[in-house]
């Protein structure tokens, strides 16, 4: 992986610490990622992460490909910049020894993998990548040359691996409009959620937890949570607007989108939480009036809807967000175009307290029952014990 699983604090994250979690029950699993510093942690009985740093060659590299381009584009420098990473390579090299099948989650190391493993390798795909990065890279300074890379990258992973997993049935569909028939076996593991982390809360429990935090605020908080990533930052720009358009609200903003330069100046009702430690988020979502969701772009699922589910906040999300979910609308969640969610705001309001919390009660007996983390990584476990050995 591009990035370590390490505490688990954005989506990507949690995929990659829960799930390969769930697989550490039945065997033994070791995580090979980039980060910041070097560092060797056992995280389970039988799950290992071993860190290793860029080195200069791979830095110099990604900062090339950087040069005029306003949007990060680090992982796309790690498809040929890890080859100038010898201390990764090294390190990869080392594990693979005593490796049965090597899993690329994400495709950017996957030279990486090819140039110290000849054996079998899955891919465990969060996103179609081809398509995030289309919308990512939109405008930017010759976009074709990097998608052209990505393709190539993406397309190697779903034609050589023994198996695919991905989050929908709609990415694994546009895998096939992208490149053609997929011979191995697939599955859908989607993205889930540690339901034993996350306490339901009404909203007559909200409304005293917000009193006791704040006596003199009586503005309704309404949540919007995620990472410093494309399709994130889209949608929190629409928050902004919207806080602009209903002042009489209190919009807080977590996660380390709150660190991107378009956040900087915000309206006095929109509060940038930031990254907060885990007790302090887990307040948070135990506060919160009504958690958004009004993402337009990206693939996969979003793991945030699962997050807000599953500690009983009301959903507003648009009918994309809900993909690969599928939260029904009016009875567990309110779907809404982002232009509407303003609207969408004030008739969630207008409910009774026992019709949303009918509503949020329904949402997360789904969560529990079709998103745990337990369940989502069982078609990864049937994978792993087919025939493809």
């Amino acid at each position: 992986s591009t990035f370590p699983a390490w505490p688990p604090q954005g989506g990507g994250q949690s995929r990659l610490y829960n799930l390969y979690a769930q697989l550490a029950q039945q065997h033994d699993v070791v995580l090979a990622c980039l980060g910041q510093e070097k560092r060797h942690l056992r995280l389970l009985p039988n799950l290992t992460e071993h860190v290793c740093p860029e080195s200069m060659g791979q830095r110099l590299h990604t900062k090339a490909l950087q040069a005029g381009r306003s949007v990060s584009v680090g992982d796309i420098g790690a498809i040929d910049g890890i080859l100038k990473n010898q201390p990764y390579l090294d390190l990869l090299e080392t594990l693979c020894a005593d490796a049965d099948l090597v899993v690329a989650s994400h495709p950017y190391l996957y030279r990486a993998v090819r140039a110290v493993w000849p054996g079998p390798i899955a891919y465990d795909a969060h996103n179609v990548e081809a398509d995030m990065k289309a919308a990512i890279l939109q405008g930017q300074r010759n976009p074709s040359a990097l998608l052209e890379k990505v393709q190539k990258i993406e397309a190697a992973c779903v034609k050589e691996s023994q198996w695919l997993v991905a989050c929908s049935e709609q990415d694994l569909s546009r895998f096939r409009e992208l490149y053609g028939d997929i011979d191995c076996p697939t599955a859908v593991v989607g993205n889930g959620v540690d339901v034993a982390l996350s306490s339901y809360n009404s909203c007559e429990a909200r409304r005293a937890i917000r009193q006791r935090l704040n006596p003199a605020a009586q503005a309704e908080s309404i949540l919007f949570m995620g990472s410093w990533h494309g399709p994130n930052i889209e949608a929190g720009k629409i928050i902004v607007e919207l806080a602009r358009q209903r002042p009489q609200y209190q919009f807080w903003l977590l996660g380390s989108l709150c660190q991107h330069p378009d956040f900087k100046q915000l309206p006095e009702n929109v509060i940038p939480l930031g990254l907060l430690p885990e007790a302090e988020k887990q307040v948070v979502m135990s506060a919160a009036s009504i958690a958004l969701n009004p993402m337009t772009s990206g693939s996969g699922t979003n793991l945030k809807m699962l997050d807000y589910a599953a500690w009983g906040l009301d959903i507003i999300s648009t009918p994309f967000g809900n993909r690969g979910i599928h939260f029904e609308d009016a009875t567990e969640v309110s779907l809404a175009e982002a232009d509407q969610f303003a609207i969408a705001i004030d008739a969630l309001l207008q409910m009774t307290d026992e019709h949303r919390n009918a509503r949020t009660k329904r949402a997360r007996h789904r969560v529990e029952t079709e998103f745990d983390w337990s369940a989502c990584a069982q078609g990864m476990l049937d994978c792993i014990g087919g025939d493809w050995q």
